[in-house]
């Protein structure tokens, strides 16, 4: 395992790439889940080349159907969810509502973005790949916190069920998280 100063120390010197650098910071990161290091605004590059090494990958390229299983399972996930929240506590502290669309074309995400931001008050991100000839992105939804009821179970399902069909897009996963912590992580 490298030295992650050291590391740095050649990024700065120009000795190797901003990518080279993340690379051999990395097996520091996932064996301690941190690196201390004194990093200055000119060493960005290497923690943005190290975001890229360790964010998931996209789903390779495939041809899409708006009903999917996760938009199929919508019309039972009110009776499907609820008993799970309960059983897990989960009913009792705020949680965020998720969901998560593959697109195959940047207009399928700008279409399905647009109608989110339209028709709720939804935290939306993406997640596009420079050529969609290899790989499906991703559009990413989250409800604001709150304490859930079936109800909201109910009018979130309902909510997604209502949106027109997207051709290029399929909804590929529901589920519950906490709300983000302080940083935007989800806890």
């Amino acid at each position: 395992m490298a030295d992650p100063e050291e590391a740095i120390r050649q990024y700065r010197s120009g000795e190797i790439t901003a990518e080279a650098a993340a690379e051999l910071l990395l097996p520091s990161l996932q064996a301690t889940g941190k690196l201390e290091l004194e990093l200055s605004e000119t060493d960005m590059p290497v923690l943005a080349a190290l975001q890229q090494l360790t964010r998931p990958k996209l789903p390779p390229a495939q041809a899409l159907t708006w009903e999917s299983k996760s938009w199929q399972a919508l019309e039972g996930l009110p009776d499907s969810f609820w008993p799970q929240l309960q059983q897990h506590g989960l009913d009792k502290v705020p949680q965020c509502l998720n969901y998560v669309f593959m697109v195959r074309s940047e207009m399928a995400a700008d279409v399905l973005t647009q109608r989110v931001e339209s028709t709720s008050d939804h935290l939306v991100m993406t997640d596009l790949p420079q050529s969609f000839e290899k790989y499906n992105g991703r559009v990413f939804g989250r409800t604001p916190p709150r304490l859930l009821t079936r109800a909201d179970l109910v009018e979130w399902a309902a909510w997604l069920r209502a949106i027109p069909p997207i051709p290029d897009a399929s909804l590929e996963r529901l589920y519950v998280s906490g709300p983000p912590a302080a940083g935007g992580q989800e806890s």
